[in-house]
């Protein structure tokens, strides 16, 4: 955990206390979001708060593992959508839940989830404003899995090689 990043720059994104605060902000957030599920009775709301315990969860994971900027990314957008998901069900209304208008502080826990989400927005924001951006992502996410974001680095493939 925390090891050095898979790309080579050692911008925001990178330094570890800002990692590890996102990461415990994140955990926190995936914490609420799946304890309340038992209360949930509408469908797209129950996907939703799944949807939002697991994209916190992989952004914390990759906070703390060796993706730090794609685990900003990846958390803070989960963070700052469910963020919205709630002012708008808390201002405007979504379909089925035209009652919670105005009811900022029931669940108390959803306000406890939309202060953590907001900061880690914010802080996710921080990280990834540094010049570096997102472009490392790529690189982050070849060193995790090998293949998955495209060609490799480092000359042609296998096949042109002229090895059997």
């Amino acid at each position: 955990m925390l090891e050095a990043p898979a790309m080579t720059q050692q911008g925001r994104a990178e330094r570890r206390w800002p990692r590890v605060a996102g990461a415990l902000l994140l955990i926190a957030a995936a914490i609420i979001h799946f304890a309340d599920l038992g209360g949930v009775g509408i469908r797209y709301l129950f996907v939703g708060f799944v949807l939002s315990g697991i994209g916190t969860a992989v952004g914390a994971a990759l906070l703390l593992y060796r993706a730090p900027r794609t685990g900003w990314f990846i958390g803070g957008g989960t963070a700052g959508l469910t963020a919205l998901g709630l002012v708008l069900s808390k201002t405007v209304g979504l379909p089925q839940l035209e009652s919670e208008v105005g009811k900022w502080t029931k669940p108390p826990e959803g306000l406890v989830s939309a202060v953590l989400e907001a900061v880690a927005l914010l802080l996710a924001a921080w990280a990834l404003t540094d010049g570096f951006g997102l472009r490392p992502a790529a690189a982050e996410i070849r060193a995790l899995a090998p293949g998955a974001a495209g060609r490799q680095p480092g000359g042609p493939d296998q096949r042109s090689s002229g090895r059997p």
